[in-house]
């Protein structure tokens, strides 16, 4: 099917499934057809990083904050993709514009206290 609307639905159940790669692809359909669609963009995002895709999903990431600045979750997991591509002080900072976004956020104090102890010699 090429409807949008079909599409996010198939890979919304793909994503239950945990079939990622396979709901990468599509939701690379669905912002072909429709590449404003913040919410698909994030979606994909999640794919890539589950499939280990870390460079690219940080780039969605990267893309939805150029418009939505504030988007929490985007704020976050830009903060864990930044992490497991070895890209520490940036993740930091990512995970402190968190907190700035959501005071006493755990996820992102736990991970800003991990990383603190890591730079340490």
């Amino acid at each position: 099917p090429a409807r949008s609307d079909i599409r996010q639905v198939l890979a919304r159940v793909l994503m239950k499934r945990r079939k990622y790669p396979a709901a990468s692809q599509e939701w690379t359909t669905v912002l072909a057809l429709n590449p404003a669609d913040e919410s698909s963009r994030f979606n994909y995002a999640l794919c890539l990083q589950r499939t280990g895709d870390n460079a690219g999903a940080l780039r969605e990431y990267e893309t939805i904050l150029t418009t939505h600045p504030d988007r929490s979750s985007a704020v976050y997991n830009r903060g864990l993709a930044l992490e497991r591509l070895g890209r520490g002080p940036e993740a930091m900072a990512a995970y402190r514009r968190m907190l700035e976004l959501v005071p006493n956020h755990e996820p992102s104090l736990r991970k800003l206290a991990e990383l603190a102890g890591a730079e340490r010699p």
